[in-house]
Formats: structure tokens, C-alpha cells, sequence
């Protein structure tokens, strides 16, 4: 699939720029973000749970990139460059 082959402006289409790996377009950020938010507001309690799941990742990576400096520096850079 390529970026002319799916309906920009939708979260489907925000879906497929990540399925590519590729930065999404300003069209599909934004309905991405009107999606999460209507979603955010019909689900409270799950949001709050997502919350929480991002805090403990957050958490659990500044605990690796403690204990294993070098292999986290690396991956930081590898990741970066991708962007």
C-alpha cells in the first residue's frame, strides 16, 4: 500500500501512515486527534487506565536506559535518525 492508496483525513488513514511507517499528513494527525479525543471522552475510566499504562512504560524505560546506558543511547539514536 502506498500514501495515494488510502482516504487521507480519517483515522484510517492516520492507521496506514504508521502501518508505512511514515510521519502521517496534517489531514490525518487531525483526525486522529479528533478521534482520540471524542474516544477520551466516551471512555473515561479506560482512558484513565491508558493513563496509567503510559506512566509504568514511561517508568519502566527510564529504568532500562539506567541500567543498560549504552544500548539505550544506541537505540535513541537509531530511532531518531528514522524520524
Amino acid at each position: 500500500m502506498k500514501s495515494d492508496q488510502f482516504e487521507h483525513g480519517t483515522y484510517a488513514g492516520w492507521n496506514a501512515h504508521k502501518k508505512l511507517d511514515e510521519a502521517p499528513c496534517i489531514a490525518c494527525r487531525k483526525a486522529a486527534s479528533e478521534y482520540q479525543a471524542q474516544w477520551r471522552k466516551q471512555n473515561p475510566k479506560g482512558y484513565k487506565r491508558e493513563l496509567h499504562g503510559m506512566a509504568a512504560a514511561d517508568r519502566a524505560r527510564r529504568r532500562l536506559a539506567r541500567a543498560h546506558p549504552e544500548e539505550y543511547r544506541q537505540l535513541y539514536l537509531e530511532e531518531k535518525g528514522k524520524a
